[in-house]
């Protein structure tokens, strides 16, 4: 099988992924989180695409992990909790928090109901990742992707951890760009937040693969 899975066997590890219970889905670090990432990293990147729904991939875990209430939809009290369990700070008066969170309801509640559900928030999958890793068809380009893994992991180490997400964010700002350090913040921190699924501290290259699969899923199922 030349190191890859036949697809009955990746189907077969996504459905005792997609067992764990509720608790583990909330869980960065859960079982659930690990078998998906071992089903994608022993399947072609074009099987985990056809394979996985948007709500199987780390895009469904980061919106579990929001939706606070477990009712299926995202409100903005919501938004504003999460922003502050990954660490960002309100600002004065709470402003950071506000204004993030209203972008984020502005963007994805498509229909203004004040709930953001799983098919709307699928259109996130267009920030996960630059577009440039992407082909017009939507598959992902390996390639760049290891050149993008490369760019950022400016230490070497094997990993993109918050001051470089932070540093290369803040790098590639207009130079005229009000509050640089503060959007900054908030992009390492939401980025280490929604794509470092083992919660190490820094996000592996496996990591990226796994984003990008969940990306290209996404946009295969009319998301995004």
């Amino acid at each position: 099988m030349s190191g890859r899975l036949q697809a009955e066997e990746v189907e077969q590890r996504l459905d005792r992924a997609n067992d764990a219970s509720a608790e583990q889905l909330n869980d960065s670090t859960s079982e659930r989180t690990g078998a998906l990432n071992a089903a994608l990293r022993d399947s072609t990147y074009e099987e985990g695409a056809q394979l996985l729904n948007p709500e199987d991939t780390l895009l469904g875990d980061l919106f579990r992990r929001i939706d606070e209430s477990g009712d299926q939809g995202i409100a903005r009290d919501e938004v504003i909790s999460h922003l502050k369990r990954v660490g960002i700070k309100g600002g004065f008066l709470g402003l950071v928090h506000s204004t993030v969170a209203d972008k984020f309801m502005e963007n994805l509640d498509l229909n203004a109901d004040g709930q953001v559900t799983m098919n709307e928030f699928g259109a996130i999958a267009q920030e996960l990742l630059p577009a440039e890793l992407f082909d017009e068809e939507g598959n992902v380009k390996y390639e760049d992707l290891d050149a993008f893994m490369l760019r950022l992991d400016v230490d070497g180490s094997g990993g993109i951890d918050y001051d470089e997400l932070y540093k290369g964010t803040k790098s590639n700002l207009p130079e005229d760009q009000s509050h640089k350090g503060t959007i900054a913040d908030v992009a390492a921190k939401l980025g280490l937040d929604g794509l470092d699924t083992d919660a190490s501290g820094a996000i592996t290259l496996e990591e990226l693969q796994a984003a990008a699969a969940a990306v290209a899923a996404t946009r295969a199922a009319g998301g995004g």
